[in-house]
């Protein structure tokens, strides 16, 4: 390899295959590779002089290699990119085709059952409730916590602050705090029973 660019500038230099060209040891003498494929060796004295020489002589057949290992490395390069491509592609098939695979094996009956016009509706409620963690969806309390008998006397340890905005909203829909706390714990229950 060459340590040495002997004051050429890179416009004589991209001619130079410098990782193959090398001094000759105990010479002083310059085995230098073009990338053509052509080897001259040049003495020490007058070594650049020289290789401008060379290189205004042979500039046609050194062009033409540089344009070919240009294409080279431009196609080495876009066909690196293209494998890329591919293997990101293959991944995201592959995660597709496991998805496809699951929905496939779900039976046509059951699909067609749950994906009727009038289930649509309950099912994106359904997962609009599901992602977002509520336990409900409907903001008035059924009658049937109004009408359960409150015949147990239960204290509760609560946060104060928590316990005046049930209070307040319990005065605002007009409910009672039993009745709100009957329907909040058996939601709670029926949900962790799922």
């Amino acid at each position: 390899m060459l340590n040495s660019t002997f004051g050429l500038n890179k416009d004589y230099l991209k001619f130079i295959d410098k990782e193959n060209s090398y001094q000759n040891d105990g010479e002083d003498t310059y085995n230098l590779i073009f990338i053509n494929g052509a080897t001259e060796t040049f003495k020490k004295n007058g070594i650049k002089k020289a290789v401008i020489n060379y290189i205004e002589l042979h500039r046609e057949s050194l062009e033409i290699a540089l344009n070919q290992a240009e294409r080279l490395q431009a196609n080495t390069d876009e066909a690196k990119e293209n494998e890329s491509k591919q293997d990101e592609s293959n991944q995201a098939s592959s995660t597709e085709n496991t998805e496809i695979t699951v929905f496939n094996n779900i039976p046509v009956a059951r699909l067609q059952k749950f994906f009727t016009l009038e289930n649509i509706a309950v099912l994106e409620k359904l997962i609009e409730n599901e992602k977002s963690g509520v336990l409900l969806d409907h903001s008035t309390i059924p009658d049937h916590y109004r009408k359960l008998s409150n015949n147990k006397s239960v204290s509760i340890r609560m946060n104060e602050e928590i316990y005046n905005k049930m209070k307040l909203h319990s005065i605002e829909i007009g409910e009672s705090i039993a009745t709100i706390t009957n329907f909040i714990f058996d939601m709670y229950l029926k949900e962790m029973k799922k």
